[in-house]
């Protein structure tokens, strides 16, 4: 099987750093479509007053189609995440 390397996205958050880069991590480790090795990788990017800015960065499994219905689940994972959480993503300043 090979791997596409892939930035999901960038994410303007404005949870606790620590909490918010745990969730991505997590979201990443339980989808089975984000490859083992390399391990997931979150960046802090950019931070201002409406919250910071998050890459994750992964490998995933598949061809371009699985990629984005991959892309899709992980989107779908945090937007719920931090629904439960009673957060949401920043707004654009």
């Amino acid at each position: 099987m090979r791997g596409i390397s892939a930035t999901v996205r960038q994410w303007r958050m404005m949870g606790k750093v620590e909490e918010d880069e745990r969730l991505l991590l997590d979201i990443a480790k339980a989808n089975p479509d984000v490859l083992r090795s390399p391990d997931p990788e979150v960046f802090i990017i950019g931070a201002d007053h409406a919250g910071h800015i998050m890459e994750l960065h992964v490998r995933l499994a598949g061809d371009a189609r699985q990629r984005l219905q991959a892309v899709s689940a992980l989107n779908h994972t945090l937007l719920t995440g931090l629904a439960s959480r009673g957060q949401a993503l920043a707004p654009n300043p």
